[in-house]
């Protein structure tokens, strides 16, 4: 859903919760990709950039700006009601002393989380402590430019707003590939949250924040489904494969799979030249047998029914941290905006708030495009028909019939089919019945191939 939309109840309901800027006053933003302005983008190397076509289809220009959404984001919306300059991105080039004074900054990096090690296979992005680290930068870069006095009485009487935390649960610990999801249980996890963002906030108000604003987490199941889903399509089967792999007798389990299938191809009576997958799909292979597939779904399964829990008992943790250290550190004045249950309402009652549908986006990749072995054998044929149109039958008949065919693949099905609970295959067979069944598939194949060009067809990894 888009961002422009969804949060608007939210936006004015935490409006009234703050209030309304006065004078000159700007904002300094510490966020995820729910406030990214386009910092992301500037990350060359990250994985998570707002650069496809539809974000920002309702903003400006209608081109994607770096913001997460067709438009506004929550944190220009709750902006905006409040009266203040919507903060450029930190790492936008036309920033200087003038628009920082003028608008303040916006540090918020889509994948950014509490945690240091929160989201680390988007390669690049800012965690609270680096932003809070660019925040000093910034401090420095003022003082020098306007005097210390002037930079102080703009920090000093600015507003920080702090949204962030979601990321830490479903690009962190709710993914095995982080040690963090099995170094804590779900209650240790929070609190291991709780008190890094005491320190932060801590740290922020001994650097001259005053007024800081921090907003809940929200209904977490559908974004960690989400999550799944975009590592497989964005961030691609390297990093699929390494967030669903398990303990080392499941990998030793998958590689037994590998090498049923490899006798079971080499022994296909298909033609005299066919040989064995090997070689890259056995490496590839580093997932579980059938047993294992079910452990690592039940384990999503529970992951996903307490979740929802954790992220209140965080909200529940976090907001009297707040509540103690507004009362408790000089000249403070920390607010808590608890958004949990707007979010729910809007995922419960879509029609409340102008859309149709809450559980599925509005634009996606669709699905990603490949060739399948058999859609791949089809364009050969239309490769044959066009070859023979262009220099007869008897002149392509004899290229087809003297060439080299080469077969090479196979790994995907595993680790792109088989081994992911997203496919049906993966519950539809067992080990030994799926490799059957590829086995069976690839014998029908090469014999297409045979049949259609009267050559050598040799299969190999």
């Amino acid at each position: 859903m888009g961002c422009e939309r969804k949060p608007l109840g939210i936006a004015l309901a935490l409006a009234l919760l703050l209030g309304l800027a006065h004078g000159d006053v700007v904002q300094f933003i510490f966020g995820d990709s729910l406030s990214d302005v386009g910092n992301n983008n500037y990350l060359t190397k990250s994985l998570a950039r707002a650069a496809l076509p539809w974000y920002g289809i309702d903003f400006g220009s209608g081109m994607p700006n770096g913001r997460f959404c067709n438009g506004r984001t929550v944190a220009d919306i709750i902006g905006d009601k409040m009266g203040l300059p919507r903060p450029p991105a930190f790492l936008d080039p036309s920033v200087d002393e003038t628009v920082i004074a003028k608008s303040g900054l916006n540090y918020a990096s889509g994948g950014g989380g509490i945690l240091n090690e929160t989201s680390s296979l988007f390669i690049q992005r800012f965690s609270l402590y680096k932003q809070i680290e660019l925040f000093q930068g910034t401090q420095a870069f003022m003082r020098e430019k306007i005097g210390r006095a002037a930079a102080d009485k703009l920090f000093g009487e600015a507003y920080y707003v702090v949204a962030m935390g979601a990321n830490d649960f479903i690009n962190n610990y709710l993914l095995p590939v982080y040690s963090d999801s099995w170094t804590y249980n779900g209650e240790t996890f929070v609190q291991y949250m709780v008190t890094t963002l005491e320190a932060q906030l801590r740290l922020l108000h001994g650097l001259g924040a005053r007024r800081i604003q921090r907003f809940s987490l929200y209904k977490q199941i559908e974004l960690f489904q989400g999550t799944q889903a975009f590592m497989r399509e964005k961030i691609g089967r390297a990093a699929a494969r390494l967030l669903q792999r398990s303990s080392t007798a499941c990998q030793e389990s998958t590689n037994k799979l590998a090498l049923s299938f490899h006798q079971q191809a080499a022994d296909a009576d298909v033609h005299p030249a066919l040989h064995a997958l090997q070689g890259p799909q056995q490496r590839l292979l580093q997932r579980s047998s059938t047993a294992c597939q079910e452990s690592t779904n039940k384990y999503f399964s529970k992951k996903k029914e307490s979740t929802n829990k954790l992220a209140l008992s965080f909200n529940k943790q976090a907001g009297a941290v707040i509540k103690q250290l507004a009362a408790s550190l000089p000249n403070a004045t920390f607010q808590f905006g608890d958004v949990y249950d707007y979010f729910q309402d809007t995922i419960d009652r879509p029609y409340m708030h102008g859309f149709n549908k809450s559980h599925a986006p509005c634009c996606t990749l669709g699905k990603i495009q490949r060739f399948s072995l058999y859609k791949q054998i089809e364009l050969f044929q239309g490769t044959q028909a066009s070859r023979r149109e262009k220099t007869g039958r008897a002149a392509a008949d004899k290229l087809f019939g003297e060439a080299y065919y080469m077969v090479a693949m196979g790994a995907n099905d595993f680790i792109n089919n088989y081994l992911l609970p997203v496919h049906s295959d993966s519950w539809t067979y067992n080990g030994e019945t799926f490799v059957k069944y590829m086995v069976t598939t690839l014998e029908a194949q090469l014999r297409l191939l045979h049949r259609l060009g009267r050559a050598e067809s040799p299969s190999s990894g």
